[in-house]
């Protein structure tokens, strides 16, 4: 999932995930579950990561 160019603040838990959406958590990881929003797992305590950019590009796909 991370890229070597890619730095760590580019990288969203779901709580900062959420709030960008305006959605709750749980429909942050039902996003991740159907497909629709990449995401990736960093082992238990670091939990499920999304790339910024991924979530832009979420953010511009429901606005059309």
């Amino acid at each position: 999932m991370a890229r070597k160019n890619e730095k760590p603040e580019d990288l969203l838990d779901v709580a900062q995930v959420a709030a960008r959406l305006t959605v709750s958590p749980s429909t942050v990881y039902r996003l991740i579950h159907e497909g629709t929003l990449p995401a990736a797992r960093f082992g238990v305590r670091h939990g499920v990561r999304v790339r910024a950019g991924d979530v832009d590009r979420f953010e511009k796909g429901r606005k059309e």
